[in-house]
């Protein structure tokens, strides 16, 4: 005879199944980000539903709730399938420096400042204390602008910006080394991207809207089309070119459109330990409440030593910095 089931275990029963259909629901609409914004925004959070769906197997396997179990490894599996090929680097990293006769290094910084901010010294000291070549930053107005300008003028005598008060789409790349071929790209009105090589890299700096809607989800694809086939025309022009695509692309590394971007140009991320720490609200709480959106291209002739992730500057985001290094021209 069948051991009746006291109130307390009907309740964690009725609330597990609650939670399981809530999981296979999140799941399955996850799978629609490539065509849907909220199954993109649902997919952005593949770590953070990991972690509920392992808590809830947990439970279940205590209450020795078998089918459920199978259900919850079920949906873990596929939101691994995102995560591990994006957790995933190559073995041979800094081969390049070590084996190359000439090689060239540069630090190239990402950070997104915040239009509203105004701790302008605590970003002047973050980039100072990281003290990279080649800094991009995004959510650029007038006011950092000209604090920066005078801030940095001998340590970064070449620059390129567009300051703007409307949005947040103000840019500027500043340089320690001189910018060729720099120009400002204007694919979307109001929203622009800087590129210019130095030392023979490649540098794209891009902020596309925040897929917030279904018209901004459309806009910011629209736009990383736009971005692929720039870097697809510079590497038909020479295959072997060190190119550098960085910024806050406001998508994370779990995004089919994110898959797209590195499949279709042959860029890689660069990333630290697992790549799971939050560049956007990255508080105490970690990757439990932030998410992964400054990145770091680079192409295959550019190999990585170090990514480093910075601290609080009043911002929303932290910034993202990358020591790499590529074959120099022959001289």
């Amino acid at each position: 005879m069948a051991k009746p089931v006291g109130p307390v275990r009907r309740a964690i029963k009725y609330v597990l199944r609650l939670a399981v259909l809530t999981l296979v629901i999140l799941t399955l609409f996850s799978l629609f980000a490539r065509s849907l914004f909220l199954a993109e925004l649902v997919a952005s959070l593949r770590v953070q539903i990991s972690i509920g769906a392992a808590a809830l197997l947990l439970v279940a396997l205590v209450d020795r709730d078998f089918w459920n179990a199978g259900v919850i490894t079920t949906c873990m599996v596929i939101h691994a399938s995102f995560l591990l090929p994006q957790m995933w680097r190559p073995s041979r990293e800094i081969e390049m420096a070590e084996e190359a006769d000439n090689v060239s290094t540069m630090t190239v910084m990402t950070l997104n400042a915040l239009s509203a901010n105004t701790h302008y010294d605590w970003i002047a000291d973050q980039i100072v204390q990281d003290d990279p070549d080649a800094v991009g930053i995004l959510e650029l107005g007038p006011g950092l602008d000209a604090f920066l300008r005078k801030r940095f003028s001998e340590r970064y005598p070449h620059k390129l910006t567009v300051p703007s008060d409307a949005g947040n789409f103000g840019i500027g790349l500043f340089s320690r080394r001189p910018l060729s071929d720099s120009q400002v790209i204007q694919w979307q009105r109001g929203v622009p991207t800087i590129q210019a090589e130095i030392d023979g890299v490649r540098m794209i700096l891009a902020h596309p809207l925040p897929p917030v809607n279904a018209a901004n989800f459309q806009s910011r694809n629209e736009q990383l089309q736009k971005l692929v086939h720039q870097v697809q025309g510079h590497r038909r022009r020479d295959e072997d070119a060190p190119i550098v695509v960085m910024g806050d692309l406001n998508l994370t590394p779990w995004s089919p459109w994110f898959y797209d971007l590195q499949s279709q140009t042959g860029l890689r991320r660069s990333f630290e330990g697992l790549g799971l720490r939050p560049t956007w609200y990255a508080n105490r709480l970690g990757f439990l409440a932030g998410l992964v959106l400054d990145h770091v291209l680079v192409s295959d002739s550019i190999s990585v030593d170090r990514v480093w992730i910075g601290s609080n500057i009043g911002s929303d985001h932290r910034g993202v910095s990358v020591r790499m290094h590529w074959p120099s021209a022959s001289q």
